[in-house]
């Protein structure tokens, strides 16, 4: 089963790094079209939809009803009010994803993966709210110096450039209202991928323990087509598309690159999945961190992208964030509170024995007072009544 995970975890960063590759790239698709994506959002997030879909009912299929009715996971059908509670993630999904992409247009590739990583806090909190988990201190400390990472390895991207310099910062290139938007973009994006993901997990892990989650994702991504439809008839009927909406075509602006970003997120979408199922939260937004830099890596092979003094000082801080989140000595420290807990709790059973102990002393001891007093009262009574008969006999 650890093996499985550990592939599993390499693989989500892997697909992960592709997909971010690929959506950088179908932002190209907005040169010459006024700084707008040439194809509309919400199609190709119908599309990346409709292949989740089609990709869980395969692996239904070859899992098989036997299999499933092995876990106690047969159930394939629910109530309107069941399947509602999946649009929940399905709209939040649907607006990150929408949201997400035109800020790639706006924002150098480093700005976005780099505040795009903020998911991290959004879900910490949201986890500890709507889930009620615990984090050790080490762990926040882990997650603040993982925040801290990120600002390092690319805070040069955020100062002026010297006025001797070309200007190529991402201000200058796409101009500081539409940069500031960007940011504006995917900071939302952020803080919905956090609530969707905490919201996904609470469903996967805690409600409808008869269905399998395969058939649970099925729902959400039904849901995703629903909010993607909509939000591409509104886009083009009332012309908040980014091509012209004069003439609707669903696959206006489609290139190999926008196919290879769809491919790329469906899969990605179904390996999230399955880390939800196999960790939590907080472990798929630390895997989105080392696809920061597994991108980053790439860029520097594929686009000659240069890494500086700032960006491997950051991927040490970020290692060290790593190892305090995952390292071994979590388990110990688990195991540590498990018996600082029994063994509290076993003092405290002492304390309240002894407290009951003294409690029904000091209650006998009240007991035995008043008994005594009692028969101390009776045999005074007995004695004068007994005198008073004496007395008062007649004599004869």
């Amino acid at each position: 089963m650890e093996t499985f995970k550990w592939a599993l975890f390499c693989y989500y960063i892997f697909i992960g790094t592709v997909q971010v590759m690929f959506m950088k790239a179908s932002g190209e698709s907005a040169k010459g079209t006024g700084k707008g994506l040439a194809y509309n959002t919400a199609s190709a997030m119908m599309l990346i939809e409709l292949t989740k879909i089609m990709c869980c009912l395969g692996v239904e299929w070859w899992q098989g009803d036997a299999s499933r009715a092995e876990k106690g996971e047969s159930r394939k059908t629910t109530t309107w009010q069941g399947f509602a509670v999946y649009a929940v993630p399905g709209f939040l999904y649907a607006l990150e994803n929408n949201l997400k992409i035109p800020a790639t247009v706006y924002l150098h590739p480093h700005v976005f993966a780099l505040f795009n990583n903020s998911k991290v806090i959004f879900a910490a909190v949201g986890m500890v709210i709507l889930l009620g988990k615990k984090f050790s201190v080490l762990q926040w400390i882990s997650m603040a110096l993982l925040a801290m990472s990120l600002c390092i390895a690319k805070v040069q991207i955020m100062l002026p450039l010297p006025a001797n310099c070309a200007k190529s910062s991402p201000q200058d290139q796409v101009g500081f209202g539409l940069f500031l938007w960007g940011i504006v973009l995917v900071l939302t994006a952020s803080f919905l991928s956090g609530l969707a993901g905490v919201s996904n997990e609470l469903l996967l892990k805690k409600r409808d323990s008869d269905v399998g989650l395969w058939r649970k994702n099925i729902w959400t991504y039904q849901w995703g087509v629903i909010f993607n439809t909509g939000g591409l008839l509104g886009s083009e009927l009332y012309g908040g598309g980014s091509g012209p909406s004069s003439q609707f075509d669903f696959f206006r602006g489609y290139d190999f690159r926008v196919w290879g970003m769809i491919f790329a997120t469906s899969l990605l979408g179904i390996s999230v999945s399955m880390i939800m199922k196999y960790f939590d939260n907080v472990v798929k937004c630390f895997g989105g961190s080392l696809i920061l830099y597994s991108t980053t890596l790439a860029s520097m092979t594929v686009f000659g992208s240069q890494v500086d003094a700032g960006f491997v000082l950051g991927l040490l801080v970020y290692s060290v964030s790593s190892y305090f989140y995952a390292g071994d000595h979590n388990g110990k420290l688990a195991k540590y509170s498990e018996f600082e807990a029994e063994i509290n709790k076993l003092v405290k059973e002492k304390k309240d024995a002894k407290e009951m102990s003294a409690l029904k002393a000091q209650a006998w001891d009240k007991e035995t007072e008043s008994v005594t007093m009692l028969t101390t009262e009776d045999a005074k009574m007995e004695a004068v009544e007994v005198g008073g008969a004496v007395v008062g006999k007649p004599l004869d």
